[in-house]
């Protein structure tokens, strides 16, 4: 079983070998919303145990990817700012840099809102 990232899904295919053809051939049993990340009983239905052990290990190792991409973003946030303002100090295409402030007006605003929502 192999799994296909797409935009708001994730598909579960099967592989199998065809003696027949000489070749594998691939079969999509399923997919799964991105967001929720669980697996319909109708798809699991479909499932032998040992796929459904991988679809499981593959949901795992997504939610741990997803922390990690957050933790990494989180920790580069300042000196990607610092790399912000310089490009923007730099670029002489007036009209990007105003496209460029209201991007940071925006951010800033839902990061205030965000401040004091988790002050304690």
């Amino acid at each position: 079983m192999h799994f296909r990232v797409r935009d708001k899904a994730i598909q579960l295919i099967r592989t199998s070998y065809d003696a027949e053809k000489k070749r594998g051939s691939a079969k999509v049993v399923g997919s799964v919303s991105r967001r929720s990340m669980t697996l319909p009983e109708d798809i699991a239905s479909k499932l032998t145990e040992e796929e459904k052990k991988e679809f499981q290990t593959f949901q795992t190792s997504q939610s741990e990817l997803a922390v990690l991409e957050a933790k990494l973003a989180a920790h580069s946030f300042p000196a990607t700012v610092r790399k912000i303002m310089t490009y923007i100090e730099e670029t002489q295409d007036e009209e990007e840099r105003e496209l460029l402030r209201s991007y940071i007006d925006s951010a800033l605003f839902d990061l205030r809102k965000y401040s004091k929502r988790t002050k304690a």
